[in-house]
């Protein structure tokens, strides 16, 4: 009965280091394959401008910024040093 009790108790201990160990690994590889949102602005503003900005100084969200569509909405401004200019709504399809 007592080399029972011992050798389960062993068997347990490794198993159970086993099992933590891989499911760790599981989880470092799952978390380093996002699920990656792509972003398309309609527009171009100041609040788009700083939005972006905030986003590539956190390299933690799940977002990829595709670009933006320029419109000639007032308040829309020229262009973005931070995302490229992909055509106008008009082209979106393309």
């Amino acid at each position: 009965m007592r080399l029972f009790i011992s050798v389960s108790t062993v068997t347990t201990f490794v198993a159970m280091s086993f099992g933590g160990s891989l499911f760790c690994v599981a989880l470092a590889e799952f978390s380093s394959r996002t699920i990656v949102q792509r972003i398309l602005f309609i527009g171009w503003t100041k609040e788009a401008e700083k939005l972006v900005a905030a986003m590539n100084s956190d390299r933690n969200h799940p977002y990829e910024i595709v670009g933006y569509l320029a419109t000639n909405c007032p308040g829309s401004g020229t262009g973005s040093p931070f995302c490229s200019r992909l055509g106008s709504p008009n082209e979106m399809e393309e």
